[in-house]
C-alpha cells in the first residue's frame, strides 16, 4: 500500500537503478488504485526515472470497477492492463451453474472454507439473470462463456493480457478460442447492459 512520497521516491529510484542496470528490463504493480498508478507515473516523469508500463488490477464482467478510472488513466498514459480473474473463479465459464462442484476452492466439504462457500454461492444467486443473458450471447455465438467472457476482456482499452488458469488441457484449448474473432457490437452492449457497473 501507499507508504509516502518520500519512501516512494526512494523506492522509484532504485528500481530505475536496476532497470539502467539490465537487471530488470520492466516494472509493473498490482492492485493499485488509479491515484496511486497516477502519482507513480508523475513521480517517475519528474524525476526523469523508468516508469511502470503495466498494472494487473482484477477486472472481467462481474468485477468492472477499473473502468471507472483506472481504465482512462491507462489508455491516457499508455500503461498495459494485465487482467487477473477474467472469469470471476469460474462463475462466469458456468462452473457454479448447478452449486458448488466438490474439489473446488470453495467446496462446502472442507470445513475451512464454508464460509467462502456461502458468500460464494450467494454471489451467483444475485447474479442469476446477468449470467442467463451471458449464456444466451454464447449461445447465439456459437461459443463457451469462458469464450465470450475473455473475448469481451482482451478487447477492452489498454487491455494487454489476461492472466488466465487451466486445471485441464482442455480448458486451455478453451481459453484460446476466445481469441481470433470479433464479437458484434450488439451483443457487446447486451452484455455490458447485463453487467451493469
Amino acid at each position: 500500500m501507499w507508504t509516502g512520497a518520500r519512501r516512494w521516491k526512494k523506492r522509484c529510484v532504485l528500481v530505475d537503478d536496476l532497470i539502467r542496470q539490465g537487471k530488470v528490463r520492466y516494472i509493473g504493480c498490482s492492485n493499485f488504485p488509479a491515484w496511486m498508478l497516477a502519482k507513480s507515473l508523475w513521480v517517475s516523469d519528474v524525476k526523469n526515472l523508468c516508469s511502470f508500463i503495466s498494472v494487473q488490477p482484477k477486472y472481467n464482467l462481474i468485477s468492472r470497477e477499473a473502468e471507472k478510472e483506472l481504465q482512462p488513466l491507462c489508455v491516457d498514459q499508455g500503461v498495459g492492463m494485465i487482467i487477473y480473474s477474467p472469469v470471476e473463479g469460474g462463475i462466469l465459464t458456468g462452473k457454479y451453474d448447478c452449486g458448488i462442484p466438490a474439489g473446488s476452492r470453495v467446496d462446502e466439504s472442507n470445513p475451512q472454507l464454508l464460509d467462502r462457500a456461502a458468500k460464494m454461492r450467494l454471489h451467483v444467486q444475485r447474479l442469476q439473470q446477468p449470467l442467463r443473458v451471458l449464456r444466451e450471447v454464447a449461445d447465439e455465438l456459437g461459443r463457451t462463456r469462458s469464450q465470450v467472457s475473455l473475448n469481451w476482456l482482451i478487447n477492452r482499452p489498454a487491455v494487454s493480457s489476461a492472466i488466465i488458469g487451466a486445471t485441464r488441457p482442455e480448458q486451455i484449448e478453451e481459453n484460446v478460442g476466445a481469441t481470433g474473432w470479433t464479437m458484434p457490437p450488439e451483443l457487446v452492449k447486451k452484455l455490458e447492459d447485463a453487467f451493469e457497473l
